[in-house]
């Protein structure tokens, strides 16, 4: 762990944010971490999250389903499916596609499955997990990791 100048606060080395203020860190390192960065996050969330939707529909579905739960009294099924159809009522939910509304309904009763394919890929990349925000890095990941970035390099090149 090295202190972070800008924030002034111990982060780990591995982020592109600290990259840049650890001493020892060329300049083209943060680039790289960035990039790597990106690619397993477009990686992992274009990964599928619900059975029979496509990773858009899904994230189309959360974000409706976070909607409709703010505005529910409670977590109950019925106060759920009040707070959709009063959304519905209020023209607000024109332009959602039909299988979204289905897939938040499918949600709210509780039969919407989800795939495993991204808990698969989060195991294979233990980096993913600093890039969806759920943990820390191990001496072990640091170095998973840094064989990625190894990888994407000489495919770059």
């Amino acid at each position: 762990m090295t202190k972070c100048r800008r924030r002034s606060r111990s982060c780990s080395s591995v982020s592109a944010r600290t990259a840049r203020c650890s001493p020892g860190v060329s300049q083209d390192e943060p680039r790289a971490y960035r990039k790597a960065f990106r690619e397993l996050q477009e990686s992992y969330y274009d990964l599928p999250r619900y059975k029979g939707y496509t990773a858009d529909e899904a994230t189309n579905i959360d974000a409706l389903w976070v909607e409709v739960r703010n505005r529910a009294r409670s977590a109950d099924r019925g106060d759920m499916l009040r707070s959709l159809r009063k959304l519905e009522r209020n023209g607000a939910l024109e332009g959602v596609d039909e299988t979204v509304l289905k897939g938040v309904r499918r949600r709210v009763y509780g039969s919407l499955r989800q795939l495993r394919d991204r808990e698969k890929f989060a195991k294979q990349h233990p980096a993913v997990q600093i890039v969806i925000g759920r943990g820390t890095l191990t001496p072990d990941d640091v170095a998973a990791l840094e064989t990625f970035l190894a990888a994407q390099e000489l495919e770059a090149a």
